[in-house]
């Protein structure tokens, strides 16, 4: 018997009770999840193991519309015959786990929201109790791969001489594909994984046929620092035409796409929109600045977001210089705006705040403005720095002038200090508001400090900030500065269109993904 693979990392067995030789070899496949096959080349056998299948090349490459490459017959089979999706994982001896998918087009769900319930069970001879319920995760990405199976695999050497080394080379568990599939199937390329084939030569024929599973589940296991994560759901924010270069990505929940400000070298990828395939070459909120520029009188232009509108005082309270923007308070009891048009009524914005000077007398404050209409009417986050040094976050909403505080928070692991910059976030999605405040070189808190929820403003001119001072205020001057301002809701992705030459108007709401996501394998 021989050994490809690691059986280093094999799944580790159980104790192994006396049985036959073969049926301790089966037993151990089964749990590690390889393949047990005879050898070609010697009378004995070949164990293949389950991380030896994971992300291969491809050992035969085949084009559908090149002579002799693929012969008839070459369908897809729609069918359930490899649907598990409720998957239960016993250890012999030992506990067991249940992996159930519950969502989807091949979720546990009555039609049409799924499939019904396909049932499987696993008695496996595991070491331990923590591998039942990997193994079922693993048996369950692979019985709810949403994709037809192509059952074999059908090569005519005779017609395709050039193809005998490499299809002679190929064995069971090797990787084939099939680019340039016939225009009545989906345009990329096929992907496959060879569980067995069969030979017939005769005086003028030779023929090679490969039984197939699907490929894909074994190609995009993520290894660490070469895969990318998915996000939880995505969806666009606004329809694209069929030849948009940018479009916009709204993240439901947990993290957002990488931002090329951040990362410019996890640039490019690609993402599957309805079917399309799309090369992402930028993404960026709708709104970004990082005040890199020197302007008097205003705000000149954001990095992302077009030019800014200013509101209150005079065009000399407005300027950006030295990395930051600043709002300058000249009279008490009066707004300073400065704001980005967007016509999109979700946000969920970031920017740093300071103030030159520590207050004194009464407050001073700044923050971000959402569904910003006109002064009259948007939500803010606000944070105030008191003259006892204590800072405030409240939520707040201006509606037909008339300002209302929602939420308010003192927040006490923070202490003003003149100079320092102080991190807020605020989201709106929907009737809910959110907002936190923290010190600008600590990370993130997971946690909001505040939440409610209000439905009086339902549209949006603006994206922006704002800043205010107390009407007992006794600063002389005082400045607000705000720096690296971000909107993330949604997100600007710039794209090339039609990688896999699927040309479409993207309708909004549809589902935004990687166009290969990886996934953590059993092992």
């Amino acid at each position: 018997m021989s050994v490809c693979g690691d059986p280093g990392i094999q799944a580790q067995l159980g104790p192994q009770k006396p049985a036959a030789l073969l049926d301790i070899l089966r037993d151990s496949a089964e749990a590690d999840g390889g393949i047990l096959y005879e050898q070609r080349q010697a009378a004995g056998l070949m164990y293949r193991d389950a991380s030896s299948l994971y992300n291969q090349r491809v050992r035969l490459a085949l084009n559908y519309t090149t002579a002799g490459h693929v012969a008839p017959p070459f369908q897809p089979v729609d069918d359930d015959q490899l649907i598990k999706n409720d998957i239960t994982v016993s250890r012999r001896d030992g506990a067991s786990a249940v992996s159930e998918l519950t969502s989807g087009a091949l979720s546990t769900q009555a039609p049409p929201n799924g499939v019904g319930r396909y049932q499987d069970s696993r008695d496996l001879n595991l070491y331990d109790d923590t591998q039942p319920a990997q193994a079922a995760e693993w048996l369950l990405h692979l019985g709810t791969w949403d994709e037809a199976r192509y059952p074999t695999l059908h090569v005519d050497l005779a017609a395709g001489p050039s193809l005998i080394d490499d299809v002679t080379a190929a064995d069971v568990g090797d990787r084939a594909t099939v680019s340039n599939p016939p225009s009545w199937l989906p345009p990329d390329a096929i992907d496959l994984l060879i569980q067995g084939y069969s030979e017939v030569i005769q005086q003028y024929a030779w023929d090679v046929t490969f039984n197939c599973t699907p490929g894909a589940p074994w190609s995009s296991i993520a290894q660490v620092g070469t895969a990318r994560a998915d996000t939880a759901g995505s969806h666009l924010s606004d329809p694209a035409t069929s030849s948009a270069t940018t479009i916009y990505v709204t993240t439901e929940t947990g993290p957002e796409w990488v931002d090329s400000s951040d990362s410019a070298s996890d640039f490019p990828f690609d993402i599957r929109v309805a079917g399309e395939r799309m090369t992402v070459s930028a993404c960026r909120g709708n709104g970004a600045d990082t005040f890199g520029r020197t302007v008097s009188n205003g705000w000149g232009t954001a990095d992302v977001g077009g030019t800014y509108g200013t509101g209150g005082g005079t065009t000399a309270d407005y300027a950006v210089g030295s990395g930051i923007g600043t709002h300058t308070l000249a009279t008490v009891n009066t707004s300073r705006r400065t704001f980005l048009s967007t016509t999109f009524t979700d946000f969920d914005i970031y920017v740093s705040i300071a103030t030159s000077a520590l207050a004194t007398g009464g407050f001073l404050s700044g923050g971000i403005t959402g569904r910003h209409v006109d002064s009259d009417n948007l939500y803010t986050a606000r944070a105030a720095f008191n003259q006892d040094q204590g800072i405030t976050l409240s939520i707040r909403k201006r509606l037909a002038g008339v300002e209302t505080e929602l939420e308010a928070l003192s927040i006490p692991a923070l202490t003003h200090v003149a100079g320092t910059f102080y991190r807020m976030r605020f989201q709106g999605i929907g009737i809910f508001l959110k907002a936190k405040l923290w010190l600008a070189s600590a990370d993130e808190p997971l946690a909001w400090d505040r939440e409610t929820f209000d439905s009086a403003l339902t549209a949006s001119s603006f994206q922006g900030l704002r800043s205010i001072s107390a009407s007992a205020n006794t600063n002389t001057n005082p400045v607000i500065r705000y720096d690296d301002f971000r909107n993330i809701l949604p997100q600007a992705m710039t794209v090339t269109r039609s990688v896999n030459g699927v040309t479409k108007a993207q309708s909004a709401d549809s589902a935004v993904s990687l166009w290969t996501p990886y996934y953590v394998p059993y092992l």
